[in-house]
């Protein structure tokens, strides 16, 4: 957030798509099988997350209005 970046929920899922294909695929995670395979989607997962939350903070978004009664 500090270093100006933008987020949106398109742009958390390409980052985390090229994390994943950055790790498994580039960096030969695919050679270790199926941990390869869990730690790149591990990655994909943090990063998803780390966009989604700078766009949800640039967003201001909010919790939606509570209910009275039931």
């Amino acid at each position: 957030e500090r270093s100006g970046k933008s987020g949106s929920l398109s742009k958390a899922l390409v980052h985390g798509v090229w994390a994943f294909i950055h790790l498994f695929f580039l960096k030969r995670g695919i050679l270790d099988g199926w941990p390869g395979f869990v730690i790149a989607l591990g990655n994909f997962e943090g990063t998803f997350y780390k966009y989604a939350k700078l766009a949800e903070r640039k967003a201001k978004w909010r919790y939606p209005p509570q209910q009275m009664g039931g």
